[in-house]
């Protein structure tokens, strides 16, 4: 389960500038780093924070809507249409959470040259028979902001199960940086 990767994914969508990205992203987690202190942060506060990406409404609106539903589902759930479409979250943002959350990069074959590429490294590294990042998706791992649905982190706890965790490479530019802004 992987909201943080939602946020991140909307917080990088329409802006090019590499280091804009990571100073806004390692600023929001680094002062809101669970669902819950998110949704109750101050906008004029966050709005300092996150204002060099623009379109702030909207990306404040996809951070609440991702934790809300976070915070309020058995299971965490995230799709392209439906119950699970959140504000904010396109394409590149679904596909991120099939293949980090989910662990189906082997099966994808996404249209983001990035994921593609991601997907592709993962295919080469099964086939030879070598550890794809530790599971299906690969790459979940390493230190990062861990998110876990109430529910979630009973039901591991009591499986002796440890979190989930991402930690980001650095991207190219993507093909899909134009992330659906819903109105």
């Amino acid at each position: 389960v992987n909201a943080p990767l939602l946020v991140a994914c909307n917080l990088m969508s329409r802006v090019s500038s590499g280091p804009v990205k990571e100073r806004c992203i390692n600023g929001f987690f680094s002062r809101w780093p669970t669902p819950t202190a998110a949704l109750n942060a101050n906008p004029n506060e966050v709005l300092p924070v996150l204002e060099s990406l623009g379109l702030f409404e909207g990306r404040y609106r996809s951070i609440c809507d991702v934790s809300h539903n976070f915070l309020s589902l058995p299971e965490f759930e995230c799709e392209r249409k439906g119950d699970f479409k959140f504000h904010g979250i396109g394409e590149f943002g679904v596909t991120s959470f099939e293949i980090w959350a989910r662990g189906l990069g082997l099966t994808l074959h996404p249209e983001d040259r990035n994921l593609a590429s991601y997907c592709d490294a993962l295919r080469r590294v099964a086939k030879k028979g070598g550890d794809a990042g530790g599971d299906a998706g690969g790459g979940v791992g390493g230190g990062g902001s861990v998110w876990q649905t109430p529910a979630a982190d009973l039901s591991k706890r009591a499986a002796g199960a440890g979190g989930v965790t991402v930690k980001p490479e650095p991207m190219e530019e993507s093909d899909e940086e134009e992330e659906e802004e819903e109105e």
